[in-house]
């Protein structure tokens, strides 16, 4: 998803991936540069109600580098071995800040 800056594109990929959680026990994975989920806001429950156990089902994964990004996709299948299950959903915020 492109879109200016500010325009809260972290916020509906949260909402997209609570809204494909809800009625299952599936798990979502989101990556994320540190910096970045500091400086940024996120709305729930504003304009619709939240599933907390759905919500709590999104694991979040904090790497700053490309180097670190790339050793975490070559892992990758080996989260069911650690987590018990892999994520249904693999998602990359902010990744434009992965690459020059």
């Amino acid at each position: 998803m492109v879109a200016p800056k500010d325009s809260y594109k972290t916020t509906l990929l949260f909402h997209l991936l609570h809204n494909s959680l809800e009625d299952t026990q599936e798990t979502a994975v989101v990556v994320t540069p540190k910096s970045s989920l500091y400086s940024k806001s996120l709305f729930f429950g504003r304009y619709s109600p939240v599933d907390i156990e759905a919500l709590s089902r999104i694991g979040l994964k904090l790497i700053d580098s490309y180097e670190e990004l790339v050793q975490y996709l070559l892992d990758f299948h080996l989260l069911p071995s650690v987590v018990g299950t892999a994520p249904l959903i693999l998602a990359i915020d902010s990744a434009n800040s992965y690459f020059d």
